[in-house]
């Protein structure tokens, strides 16, 4: 038989091509061979099998295509067999990447994600690929998502869940950054 074909049988006598997934390397092969762990031959009649690009790994023998790395994994090698790594935490890779990204700031991640949360309000990040976000100091706010920093509320405002807001008539508030108002003096 011509490479890519065998007889795969011995009371055949006539020669058929190799499936995909499967190859023979030189003529007068008898058996097509599964591809092996980590690589892969899309067509018929292959005279030899292809390693996985990279973001992709073919954990099984006698595979017609490899697969992606999952989202939150990668890999640079080529013919991988086992598993992608996973993505640090305070990183991500979207679904057959090659690297894993850092999370920008305002985000985090715990590790093997497909992409980075968003702080919640209330915290914030400054620094990118962090794999989690900081609590606002008291009299500080971060009422949006994604915030890269906490502010303080300004002269004459004050926290109140997670907000800031004015003084109510007859109260003030000389400082930045407070928790409440003071009452007015007398007089004033």
């Amino acid at each position: 038989c011509a490479s890519g074909r065998a007889t795969n049988d011995t009371a055949q006598s006539f020669c058929a091509p190799c499936l995909a997934g499967e190859y023979a390397g030189s003529e007068g092969t008898k058996l097509c061979s599964p591809c092996a762990i980590g690589k892969y031959a899309t067509a018929q009649s292959s005279t030899a099998c292809l390693d996985c690009e990279p973001g992709k790994h073919a954990a099984e023998k006698g595979l017609q295509r490899c697969e992606n790395c999952a989202a939150g994994r990668f890999t640079t090698d080529t013919g991988l067999s086992t598993a992608c790594e996973v993505c640090a935490a305070g990183r991500y890779s979207a679904a057959g990447s090659t690297t894993c990204e850092a999370c920008r700031a305002g985000e985090y991640s715990s590790g093997e994600a497909g992409a980075c949360t968003p702080c919640a309000s209330g915290t914030a990040q400054a620094l990118p690929g962090q794999s989690n976000c900081t609590v606002c100091a008291e009299g500080e706010v971060a009422p949006d998502l994604g915030a890269v920093k906490c502010k303080a509320c300004t002269v004459g405002r004050y926290v109140l869940d997670g907000r800031c807001e004015d003084c109510q008539p007859g109260k003030v508030q000389p400082n930045a950054g407070a928790t409440q108002c003071s009452p007015c003096q007398a007089g004033s």
